[in-house]
């Protein structure tokens, strides 16, 4: 039987498993939740079984968007009421395929068999959690997120993926092509893996763990499996994180989920990178949480009820800020000879530090705020008003940034200059993007702009924007697309 004929064969298997559940849980034989689960772990080995059996890279990414687009479809045409119930709120069954595509993009031509293993882990111990954390008879909320997540959920996850690893290692290692680590070694990245799986499942929310997981496994499979890692390096990148994590809860630099993706980002950017990488996005997070608390200290308590959130940073700013620097670190390993990376990294870091920097010294001193598309004269620490003293801080925190990285690599003059500009195209796009696309809401007892969806203690109403932009999408939206024009313009 050859390729394409096996992988129709595998597709006609995968749809006839989501029609199934789909009508035994219509006829009641099946629970949705179970049927759900089912569905997810048949899926998921079959994934499982793909790269072993497929060589070519066009037929896969073929059946990756066609089963993309047709989850779609389903879901939109509200074909799958049972197994997708919540289908204007979780779009689970389409980031499933999606996740597949992605991967396949960034994973299939250095190590397919990374595929496997990220959604034999993904596909059973996902399942596993769910289970755990719904019927388990005692529950404690992790509370990370809005909706309701369980750690017994989360425990579950770590335990049956820490098992699942070693059956693996025993029975069929070799076929993945990993590093074949001693048993102590492996204990430690086992460990390591499944905490991260863990952390992503908890903070996951409205299905999107269908797509943050079999990346994030996947991409975590390439750095510990098929890279090789420093075992020493990520033992001492690993207490950092948490001491980073833990002092930083403790001084409510962070919220608990902040703290627990801060764990993740300072473990890899240090593990992968060492104190060349840690330096400069450790002295982003140090300068600008104390600036953060302190101009919320200092300025007028009416300025920050405009604001979503406070200095206290969820793990939404904190991926705002750091997702795009952990994503150039992984790259610079997955991509090492196209550009010179640290720069790239050094530019994001500049960006999200100019941007903090800007409404800070902005809420604090400045006096007059000009709205960026028709200068207008808005209320400080409104989305896309500018300041002379706003912009000045902004530059300030680029520079700080590009001081922190030269202690590391020499940069010439004309690297600097060209870093804060573009720096400076980020701060202001972020600004162009507050200002035009960001959702905005009006409080109906107070009549004025905010970013809260409650203010004066009532539910606010939607002023503009698009609803499901909001600051954090902004600010990681500029800080990416910044850093790509970057990095064109160094390969160029």
């Amino acid at each position: 039987m050859n390729e394409f004929k096996l992988l129709l064969f595998l597709t006609f298997l995968t749809l006839v498993f989501l029609f199934l559940f789909e009508f035994l849980s219509r006829k009641n034989l099946l629970s949705r939740s179970l049927a759900r689960k089912l569905l997810h772990i048949t899926t998921g080995l079959i994934v499982f079984y793909v790269p072993f059996i497929i060589s070519s890279f066009y037929l896969v990414l073929f059946i990756g968007v066609g089963f993309t687009l047709t989850n779609f479809i389903l879901i939109k045409k509200q074909l799958l009421k049972q197994i997708d119930h919540n289908h204007s709120e979780n779009l689970g069954i389409f980031y499933y395929p999606l996740s597949f595509l992605i991967s396949v993009l960034f994973f299939w031509n250095v190590n397919k068999y990374l595929i496997s293993f990220a959604f034999l882990i993904f596909s059973i111990c996902d399942a596993l959690a769910a289970l755990f954390g719904m019927n388990a008879k005692s529950k404690v909320y992790t509370k990370f997120t809005k909706e309701p997540k369980t750690f017994n959920g989360s425990i579950a996850f770590f335990i049956s993926s820490f098992i699942l690893m070693w059956i693996v290692k025993f029975t069929m290692w070799d076929k993945f092509n990993f590093i074949d680590y001693d048993n102590l070694s492996f204990t430690f990245v086992a460990l390591v893996f499944s905490f991260i799986g863990g952390i992503t499942e908890s903070i996951s929310t409205k299905g999107t763990d269908n797509l943050s997981l079999p990346v994030i496994l996947s991409t975590s499979g390439m750095i510990f499996f098929y890279s090789g890692i420093d075992i020493n390096n990520f033992l001492l990148a690993s207490v950092l994180a948490i001491l980073i994590s833990i002092i930083s809860y403790r001084l409510k630099f962070l919220d608990l989920s902040g703290s627990a993706v801060t764990f993740i980002l300072a473990l890899f950017i240090f593990g992968i990178g060492g104190w060349k990488w840690t330096v400069p996005i450790l002295t982003f997070f140090i300068l600008s949480s104390l600036l953060s608390k302190i101009a919320e200290r200092l300025s007028r308590k009416e300025v920050h009820q405009i604001f979503e959130k406070g200095s206290r940073r969820d793990y939404k700013q904190v991926l705002a800020n750091g997702g795009v620097p952990l994503l150039i670190c992984v790259l610079s390993i997955l991509l090492p000879e196209k550009v010179n990376w640290y720069l790239v990294y050094l530019l994001a870091v500049a960006i999200s530090t100019a941007d903090t920097w800007s409404t800070e010294f902005g809420v604090l001193l400045a006096k007059n705020v000009y709205l960026i598309t028709s200068f207008r004269k808005v209320e400080a620490g409104i989305s896309g008003g500018i300041s002379l003293i706003g912009t000045f801080g902004g530059i300030l925190g680029s520079i700080v940034i590009l001081i922190s990285g030269s202690y590391f690599e020499n940069l010439s003059a004309t690297i600097l200059i060209t870093i804060l500009i573009f720096s400076l195209f980020g701060n202001l796009l972020d600004s162009l993007l507050g200002s035009t696309v960001q959702v905005v809401y009006k409080c109906p007892v107070c009549n004025k702009l905010t970013e809260k969806q409650i203010h004066c203690q009532s539910s606010t109403q939607y002023f503009k924007g698009i609803k499901f932009i909001d600051n954090d999408l902004v600010n990681i939206s500029s800080v990416f697309f910044i850093s790509l024009l970057y990095f064109i313009f160094l390969t160029v």
